[in-house]
């Protein structure tokens, strides 16, 4: 297939083939049928009439082509691109630092601007393992640039990927909280949000992620709606609940209260870097 160099190219070989055509039917050399080889229908090279074949060009995607209509490819992308975080709010860093630990998060926002590294196990371990399972090339392509050394690109992938779940999850928390099968957690999350300063929409959507907003959810390690270790006191925050994580009203209170003291240390290391996010009014103004 001829390349097309520029877009005056384009025009002039699109307007001289549809000359052709509209000249061959006004004079009665061909009733429309076959005007379709006109356009590069036919591909002597790959094709034959009624069979399928497959073509494969260097720099574009194999493609499954049957013969009498144009090749079409998709060119790979051979530049990476330039990622940023999304304008907007930034609410979803401060649940980056639940799942990341307040050193690994502010890590990561450190990376993304270029003033800091990421911390060794963030890079190594945890970034990769908080990467949900329907997004596997974001796994795939921060494998690649951790293996480059690009911690910026590393860190932009997480960070997008993460704000667009979060708003997700948000949107779904809000809808899911007032569920009446959620009417129990929903006023066990409500009751500790408001004891600590924290919204309801952001400590529901936290459940939401960790817990699907059920009491009774976990693994080995981590209970409850907020996804704790039954078995830490969480340098002394709190008195480890023991077989009672899965009391709603107990695992909201340590889990939203764990959130205000990690959100407050995640800004203070942040530093200078804290002004990069646009925060909401009431996390600008958590101390």
């Amino acid at each position: 297939m001829r390349k097309i160099l520029s877009f005056e190219d384009f025009k002039l070989n699109e307007d001289n083939i549809l000359m052709q055509a509209l000249g061959a039917v006004l004079s009665g050399k061909t009733d429309g049928k076959d005007l379709f080889g006109m356009f590069g229908g036919k591909d002597d090279e790959t094709a034959v009439d009624g069979d399928e074949t497959s073509t494969a060009v260097p720099g574009e995607s194999r493609i499954r082509k049957r013969s009498g209509y144009p090749e079409m490819t998709t060119p790979v992308q051979t530049t990476e691109p330039e990622f940023t975080i999304t304008p907007g709010n930034d609410d979803f860093a401060l649940y980056m630092q639940h799942q990341q630990g307040v050193a690994g998060a502010a890590s990561i926002i450190k990376a993304l601007r270029g003033t800091g590294k990421l911390h060794p196990d963030t890079a190594r371990i945890n970034m990769l393992n908080n990467v949900p399972s329907d997004r596997p090339q974001i796994k795939r392509d921060m494998k690649a640039a951790l293996a480059k050394g690009d911690q910026k690109t590393a860190a932009a992938l997480f960070v997008n990927m993460w704000k667009e779940k979060w708003n997700s999850k948000s949107k779904e928390a809000k809808t899911a909280i007032n569920k009446p099968q959620n009417a129990v957690a929903k006023k066990a999350i409500e009751t500790a949000a408001k004891k600590h300063g924290v919204p309801l929409d952001f400590a529901a959507t936290v459940a939401l992620i960790e817990s699907g907003l059920n009491p009774n959810a976990g693994n080995r390690r981590y209970k409850g709606l907020f996804a704790m270790d039954p078995n830490r006191s969480y340098d002394g925050l709190i008195t480890p609940m023991g077989n009672k994580w899965a009391d709603p009203y107990l695992n909201a209170e340590n889990g939203v209260k764990l959130l205000r003291r990690d959100i407050v240390q995640f800004k203070r290391q942040l530093g200078a870097d804290l002004a990069s996010l646009q925060l909401s009014p009431w996390a600008k103004n958590l101390a």
